[in-house]
């Protein structure tokens, strides 16, 4: 992630990784949902963010760190196959309704 962190500090474009192999023919069913998920306090719902990144970054002897907090949940409740659970985007205007994908899990 510091790779990602300084490209995006550096507004450097990085190529695109390989797509995972699929191997949701070899997943196990669990059963049914898992009794573990609990919402962090405050939180309303999963995927809330709970702190958002800053506006602005500023780098620090040549680093800057991003951070976000979000409500997230225990992924064998919804595997999303072939789907994400997070994306990185950089907002490409003020209400982030165009936006480009910087990264995603």
């Amino acid at each position: 992630m510091s790779k990602l962190a300084d490209a995006m500090a550096k507004g450097i474009k990085l190529s695109p990784s390989a797509k995972p192999k699929d191997f949701s023919d070899r997943l196990v069913h669990t059963g049914g949902s898992l009794h573990t998920d609990h919402l962090p306090p405050k939180a309303k719902y999963f995927g809330q963010i709970l702190y958002d990144v800053n506006k602005h970054y500023y780098l620090t002897d040549g680093k800057t760190i991003v951070s976000a907090i979000f409500a997230g949940a225990n992924p064998l409740n919804n595997l999303r196959l072939q789907q994400t659970y997070i994306e990185v985007v950089r907002c490409l205007d003020a209400q982030c309704e165009d936006h480009s994908l910087i990264a995603d899990d």
